[in-house]
């Protein structure tokens, strides 16, 4: 990363065999013609190196003694998409060291993440659980964490400078700073790192079935809701067809008359009875006219 905000090789970078590049405190000033960053970097190993672990404990004491405004940026790995126990060990056993500071700011980037894990990281819910399953070792939390991409051209290269995306040097420009006075940094208690990063890992694993289990009580859920749902919209269609159904009726049964009007209708009223016989009788009582001779 020295290198990268650099432009230049400055420190150096490549594979290591069982252990990191770094064993002791480095200093590097990464002004140039074409760095993207000026500033003074202290480079210190990790913790989770087991022959330099006393060693790198030291260096990271001396390095935030300096006296100054500090960036503080842990750099993390992932591990088959999860966090790793002893990042989050050497986040924490850090961060207690500083604990008589107020208002402890700090930054993370996870480093060289394989393209697939970017894309689940690129889930906001899925990234906010790896956060979550992260800080859930560290008391003090922070918003500026930040997802490195792996470079393929830095894969087993020495000493190879390449321009860094341009997302990462707007991060680390942002970064939030604090001051460190020498007097209040504490001890890394790096006796301490095998021991807390196996209960952090217990811890991570623990949240893990657990949140895979409220996932699997989620899924269960929903797929009722779905049924449910489905079976309501069955009912409401069978209902709304029967109350067309019965509304069609009403309506040809308004429209078409009925038997008994038709009956009715059919039965000659008194009065007419009475003319129609009054017809027939003088018919029968008139007297058939006389022909002329």
């Amino acid at each position: 990363m020295i290198n990268l905000l650099a432009q230049a090789v400055k420190g150096k970078a490549s594979a290591a065999c069982g252990q990191g590049i770094t064993s002791n405190l480095d200093w590097y000033n990464t002004s140039g013609p074409k760095a993207h960053i000026e500033a003074y970097v202290g480079d210190t190993p990790g913790l989770d190196d087991v022959a330099l672990r006393e060693q790198a404990a030291k260096s990271i004491e001396d390095v935030l003694k300096a006296d100054g405004n500090y960036h503080l940026v842990f750099f993390c790995a992932v591990q088959q998409g999860r966090v790793r126990g002893m990042d989050v060990a050497t986040v924490h056993l850090v961060l207690q060291a500083l604990k008589s500071i107020e208002g402890i700011r700090y930054s993370i980037i996870f480093n060289m993440i394989d393209p697939r894990m970017m894309t689940t990281l690129g889930d906001a819910q899925k990234c906010m659980k790896f956060k979550s399953a992260f800080f859930s070792g560290i008391s003090s939390k922070t918003d500026s964490v930040y997802f490195f991409e792996k470079m393929d051209a830095l894969d087993y290269q020495e000493d190879v400078v390449v321009e860094p995306p341009a997302s990462v040097i707007e991060f680390l420009k942002r970064a939030p700073s604090c001051v460190i006075p020498r007097d209040d940094v504490g001890h890394v208690e790096f006796s301490r790192y095998d021991d807390l990063s196996t209960k952090i890992e217990k811890l991570v694993n623990d949240l893990s079935k657990s949140e895979l289990r409220r996932a699997e009580e989620v899924e269960n859920f929903r797929s009722r809701e779905i049924a449910l749902n489905n079976a309501l919209m069955q009912a409401r269609e069978a209902i709304a067809a029967a109350n067309a159904a019965r509304d069609q009726a009403l309506r040809t049964s308004v429209s078409e008359p009925s038997q008994s009007y038709y009956y009715y209708s059919a039965i000659p009223s008194r009065r007419r009875r009475n003319a129609e016989k009054s017809t027939k009788s003088s018919k029968s009582h008139r007297h058939p006219q006389r022909k002329r001779r």
